[in-house]
C-alpha cells in the first residue's frame, strides 16, 4: 500500500512538472495590424534599428522571459537587442527596452522613436501595456518595468531627442573616494534624474537620483569576489528598499537564479523572511546544469509543493551565494552578521 502511494505521488509530480514546463513557452498574442504606424514587414538590420524604423510584427507578452532585462542590467546590449528581436513582441515594455539599447549604443534618433512608441502603447493600447510592473509574486520573473511608467517613458523620449539635437550634455562628477557619476544634475550640481554611479571596484548603479542620492527605480551590481550579483528594484535615500536579486552564474532551465528581496538594517533579506546567508529551506539552485534543471524550475514556481505536498532533497547552502559571511560587500554580509549567522 505504501509503495502504491509513493508511485501515485511520483506520477503526479511528473505530470505537474510537465504542466509547469508547458507554461514556460506560453504567450498571449494580440493582432496589431490595424494599429497605425506599428506594423512593418521590414526585416531587422542595424540601420533600421538605429534610425527607428524597425517594428515588431506581433503583439503580446512572452511568459517567463527575463533575458532582455538581465542583459540590459548587465550591459550586454547586443544580447538584449537580439533577445528583443527574437521575441518579436510589440509591447510598451519591449519598445522601452529597444529605446534603452538604442540610447546606450548612441542611436538617439532610434531611441527617441522607441521611447515614444512605448509611451504610446502604454497610454493608448491597454492590451499592449505592461508597465509599470510592481508585483513580487512567484511568476514576476520579468522586472524590467519596475516603476517605469508613462511619465518616465516620455522623459526618456525627451532626453533622447535632446541628445539627437545636440542639446544634452551629461554632467561628470569625480568624487574624492574614486566614484564617478555620469548623468543629469539639479540646479545645485547634485545628481538628479537618470544617471550612473561607478565605484573604483567596478560596481555600478544605473537609475534615478534625487538631490544627490539614489532614489526611484534602478539597478545595482554587487561584486562578491567569485561572481557579480545584480539587484533591480526601488531605491530610497541612497539604499535599495525592495526588488529582485539574482546571480547570472546560477542557471535553472536557462534562467539566472534569483529571489525577491527587501533591504533593511543594512542588508538583504528574503521577502519570505530570513537574511541572505540564512540557508533558507526553499532553495533549489543545485538542480541547475543537469537533468534536474527542469525539475528545479518547476519547484521554484511552486507547482511541486502545491501538487504533491512533498519536498525533494534540498541543498544546504544559500541559493544566491555560498560563504556569504566571507564576502566583503556590506550589503551582502551585514544582514547575516546582524542575525549572528557568521559566528
Amino acid at each position: 500500500m505504501n509503495r502504491f502511494i509513493v508511485f501515485l505521488k511520483q506520477k503526479r509530480l511528473i505530470i505537474v512538472l510537465f504542466a509547469g514546463l508547458g507554461l514556460q513557452g506560453c504567450a498571449t498574442t494580440v493582432d496589431i495590424s490595424a494599429i497605425e504606424g506599428l506594423s512593418s514587414v521590414v526585416p531587422f538590420s542595424e540601420k533600421n534599428f538605429a534610425d527607428g524604423t524597425y517594428r515588431f510584427s506581433e503583439g503580446g507578452f512572452p511568459i517567463f522571459n527575463s533575458s532582455v532585462e538581465q542583459a540590459i542590467i548587465e550591459r550586454r546590449y547586443d544580447d538584449a537587442m537580439n533577445a528583443l528581436v527574437k521575441s518579436n513582441r510589440a509591447t510598451d515594455e519591449a519598445y522601452y527596452g529597444m529605446g534603452v539599447v538604442a540610447e546606450a549604443k548612441g542611436y538617439y534618433e532610434g531611441a527617441r522613436t522607441y521611447y515614444n512608441l512605448a509611451h504610446r502603447l502604454n497610454t493608448e493600447q491597454p492590451t499592449l501595456a505592461r508597465c509599470p510592473f510592481p508585483g513580487t509574486s512567484f511568476i514576476s520573473v520579468q522586472k524590467a518595468c519596475y516603476e517605469i511608467d508613462a511619465q518616465k517613458m516620455l522623459a526618456s523620449a525627451n532626453r533622447a531627442n535632446a541628445k539627437a539635437n545636440g542639446d544634452w550634455i551629461d554632467t561628470i562628477i569625480e568624487y574624492t573616494d574614486g566614484r564617478i557619476y555620469i548623468g543629469a544634475t539639479n540646479d545645485g550640481g547634485k545628481p538628479q534624474g537618470l544617471g550612473e554611479l561607478t565605484t573604483t571596484s567596478g560596481e555600478f548603479y544605473y537609475g534615478y537620483f534625487l538631490n544627490g542620492v539614489q532614489s526611484g527605480p534602478g539597478s545595482l551590481s554587487i561584486k562578491t569576489g567569485s561572481s557579480t550579483l545584480y539587484f533591480s528594484g526601488h531605491f530610497e535615500n541612497g539604499e535599495p528598499t525592495a526588488g529582485y536579486l539574482y546571480n547570472p552564474k546560477m542557471k535553472t532551465l536557462g534562467y539566472a537564479f534569483g529571489a525577491d528581496m527587501v533591504f533593511r538594517n543594512g542588508g538583504f533579506y528574503y521577502s519570505s523572511g530570513g537574511a541572505l546567508g540564512s540557508k533558507p529551506a526553499d532553495n533549489n539552485y543545485w538542480f541547475a546544469n543537469g537533468w534536474g534543471a527542469a525539475f528545479g524550475r518547476a519547484l521554484e514556481q511552486g507547482f511541486v509543493y502545491q501538487a504533491t505536498g512533498v519536498s525533494p532533497l534540498l541543498a544546504s547552502d544559500d541559493p544566491l551565494i555560498s560563504q556569504v559571511c566571507n564576502v566583503r560587500s556590506s550589503v551582502i554580509s551585514s544582514a547575516a552578521n546582524d542575525q549572528k549567522l557568521c559566528d
